[in-house]
C-alpha cells in the first residue's frame, strides 16, 4: 500500500559496521542531568530517561534532525522505543506505530540492541525483521488490535516478556551509556542552559521551525477533517473557533454507539462526531458530581475504584447538536488553502506584523468563502487579539477585526512565493 515494508534483505544477513552508521554527528556529547545518573545506579530507567529527553530536547529545541545527534543516542533512543512499544502493545503495535520510518526505526534499534549487549532482545526483533520482509502485506495490516495481530508476531511477544525478566533491556542500556566517552553529566541547575547552548549551535535552527510551524499551519488548513470540525464549529450559535483536538471514544449518540471525539476550542470543550460524510458538532455536557480528579490526584481516582464509589464523579455525555459541516465542501476549503499557499501567506503576514507566530485558535468564516473566485477568509486569535486573514489567487492581507475592522499587512503573491523558494533553497 506504502511500501513501508518492501521486500529487503533479511535482518539476519545485515551487519552492523562502523561503514553502516550514520553521519558524523554536529553534537559532540551527549547531556544529562546529575541527578538522573546518579539515581540509574538504583534504577537503570532514571538514565536511559534522561538519555530520550537529550534526543527530544535536540529535535524539539535545537531542530537537529536524527543523523545531527550523537548516533549512539538515537540508537538508545530506537531501542527504548522498541522495548516500549511491544510491551505496551506487542510487535503488532510496534511495526504498526513506526509506518513510514520502519527502516530508520528498526535499523536504529538493532545498533543499539548490539551496542548494549541485549543478545536475545536483539534475536527477537531480528525475527520480526525477517517475517516483516517476507510478509509486507501482512505487517501492512498489523495493528496492536485484535483482528490486526499475527500469531507469530504475539508468539516473539512470549518469548520477549521472558527475555525481560532475564535480564531488563534498561539495565544494559543504562550499563551501555555509562561508557559512553561522550557522556555529559551536568548539575541540574545549568542543564536547561547547556541544552539551550547546543541548540544554538544549529545553524538550521530558525528556518526549521519556520517550516515545522507552517507545516502545521497547513495541516489546520488543509486536511479535510480538521477543516471540516473547524467549519462545523464555527456555525455553531457561538460561532466558536477550534483550538485543539483530543481524543476519542465510543459514546451514546441519539441513543446509538458512536465514535466522539473531544476538542478544544476558546468556549470550551464540545464534541465532534464524524460520519462518511462530514461532521456533527454537540455540546459537551457534564453529570452531577464531583470534578474528576487531576494527574496529581490519581490515588484518589484509583482508591474511588476500588471502593467502588467511582460514580460519585461527574462524567462526561453528548449534548444537543450545534452544527455539521461536509467533508466536501472541506475539501473545497483545503484546495482553495493549498492554491493560494495560505499556510505560507499566513505565516509571511503574521511574522511581519508581530516578529512571531503564534495561532492559538482558527476556523474558516462560512460568510466569506467564494469557491468562483478560488477566495478565503479565516479567522484567528494570535497574541490574544482577533485577526482576519484573507487569502485570494493573487496574495493575503491580516485584518485586525477587534474594534473597527482595519488592515495591518499584505502581501503579494511574488513575495509569498520569494518566501518559499528561500525556505526550499535553506533547508
Amino acid at each position: 500500500m506504502f511500501g513501508w515494508f518492501r521486500k529487503s534483505k533479511p535482518a539476519t544477513q545485515q551487519k552492523i559496521t562502523k561503514a553502516a552508521v550514520a553521519p558524523a554527528s554536529v553534537l559532540q556529547k551527549v547531556v544529562v542531568r546529575r541527578s538522573a545518573f546518579d539515581r540509574s545506579e538504583q534504577e537503570s530507567w532514571y538514565l536511559v530517561s534522561a538519555v530520550i529527553d537529550f534526543v527530544n530536547a535536540m529535535n524539539n529545541i535545537g531542530k537537529y534532525r536524527g543523523n545531527e545527534v550523537p548516533v549512539q543516542a538515537i540508537r538508545s533512543y530506537h531501542a527504548d522505543y522498541y522495548l516500549a512499544q511491544v510491551n505496551n502493545g506487542g510487535h503488532s503495535q510496534f511495526i504498526h506505530n513506526c509506518g513510514k520510518n520502519y527502516d530508520s526505526t528498526t535499523t536504529n534499534a538493532r545498533a543499539g540492541l548490539a551496542g548494549m549487549g541485549a543478545v536475545a532482545h536483539l534475536g527477537l526483533l531480528d525475527k520480526m525483521m525477517d517475517w516483516v520482509a517476507q510478509n509486507p502485506d501482512q505487517a501492512l495490516g498489523q495493528t496492536g488490535f485484535g483482528g490486526g495481530r499475527a500469531a507469530f508476531l504475539d508468539e516473539l511477544d512470549t518469548a520477549f516478556y521472558a527475555a525481560e525478566k532475564t535480564v531488563p533491556m534498561a539495565d544494559l542500556n543504562a550499563a551501555w551509556i555509562r561508557g559512553w566517552p561522550d557522556l555529559h553529566v551536568v548539575a541540574d541547575d545549568t542543564y536547561d542552559a547547556e541544552i539551550d547552548a547546543l541548540a544554538r549551535l544549529n545553524p538550521k535552527r530558525a528556518v526549521r521551525d519556520e517550516a515545522r510551524i507552517i507545516a502545521e499551519l497547513a495541516a489546520r488548513m488543509s486536511d479535510p477533517m480538521r477543516v471540516a470540525m473547524a467549519l462545523g464549529l464555527a456555525r455553531s450559535a457561538s460561532g466558536t473557533l477550534l483550538t485543539q483536538l483530543g481524543g476519542g471514544s465510543y459514546m451514546q449518540v441519539d441513543g446509538a454507539s458512536k465514535m466522539v471525539f473531544t476538542v478544544g476550542t476558546v468556549d470550551g470543550p464540545h464534541f465532534v462526531v464524524p460520519d462518511d460524510d462530514g461532521v456533527a458538532i454537540y455540546k459537551r455536557m457534564m453529570t452531577e458530581g464531583d470534578q474528576m480528579p487531576g494527574w496529581a490526584e490519581r490515588d484518589k481516582f484509583t482508591e474511588a475504584l476500588r471502593s467502588g464509589t467511582a460514580g460519585k464523579f461527574a462524567t462526561p455525555y453528548v449534548g444537543a447538536k450545534l452544527a455539521d459541516a461536509r467533508f466536501a465542501e472541506a475539501q473545497e476549503i483545503a484546495t482553495i488553502a493549498a492554491d493560494t499557499q495560505a499556510a505560507v501567506a499566513l505565516y509571511h503576514l503574521l511574522w511581519n506584523a508581530f516578529g512571531i507566530v503564534n495561532v492559538d485558535a482558527m476556523a474558516p468564516r462560512p460568510t466569506d468563502i467564494s469557491l468562483a473566485d478560488r477566495q478565503i477568509c479565516w479567522v484567528l486569535v494570535t497574541n490574544g487579539a482577533l485577526y482576519l486573514a484573507m487569502f485570494t489567487p493573487g496574495g493575503a492581507a491580516l485584518l485586525d477585526v477587534s474594534g473597527e475592522s482595519k488592515v495591518i499587512e499584505r502581501a503579494g503573491m511574488d513575495e509569498i512565493k520569494a518566501r518559499i523558494a528561500r525556505l526550499s533553497d535553506e533547508l
